[in-house]
């Protein structure tokens, strides 16, 4: 029976696991996000056959979650309670230049030459705090045990390419490509 008590309004405490029904009633975990993804593309044609293309591109987000486990509830591990209050934030940056040349080697060969660079950041930045043990009537990170933790992430990549494409009377194609990526990283925890 996972029931509230009517005489105590308690829900009753199982062997291993905490009682549903006192999670749906006194539990919170609530969260919020916030996006916004844009992009932008600049195609120019310069003179016939050479097509030069800039592509950029944002994603960026924040999201909020909290966990509120009240002191007293029927949780077997963390009959304390626990409160938990998580930000993370992150910011993706992609922008990518290429340049293409079509040309005709006569009526049957055609021609497709390419170069092109890519420049990516990923930023990612997340703070949680917990506290056990909590204070009777609070629901804010706040009791004798608490903890903070700090994660950052750094990534930064940046490439090159080259690119040929022959093409004999519109029926065989023979691509060879080259590219060279770098990559940094930094990842930053407390």
């Amino acid at each position: 029976n996972f029931e509230r008590d009517p005489v105590t309004g308690l829900f009753p405490v199982g062997p291993n696991l905490a009682n549903p029904l006192e999670m749906i009633a006194n539990w919170q975990a609530p969260q919020s996000i916030d996006r916004f993804i844009g992009g932008l593309t600049l195609t120019a044609f310069p003179f016939s056959g050479l097509t030069a293309s800039y592509r950029f591109g944002f994603d960026g987000y924040t999201q909020n979650a909290q966990l509120f486990i009240p002191r007293g509830n029927s949780a077997p591990s963390v009959p304390t309670g626990r409160s938990v209050s998580t930000t993370d934030r992150a910011r993706a940056l992609n922008s990518d230049l290429d340049l293409s040349l079509m040309s005709n080697l006569g009526s049957s060969i055609k021609l497709t030459s390419g170069i092109g660079m890519n420049w990516q950041q990923q930023l990612v930045d997340v703070v949680a705090s917990r506290a056990e043990n909590l204070t009777l009537l609070t629901r804010i990170v706040s009791g004798s045990e608490q903890f903070i933790s700090e994660g950052r992430e750094d990534r930064r990549t940046l490439g090159f390419y080259g690119q040929e494409q022959v093409g004999i009377s519109d029926r065989l194609f023979i691509t060879a490509t080259s590219s060279l990526y770098a990559v940094a990283l930094a990842v930053r925890g407390a």
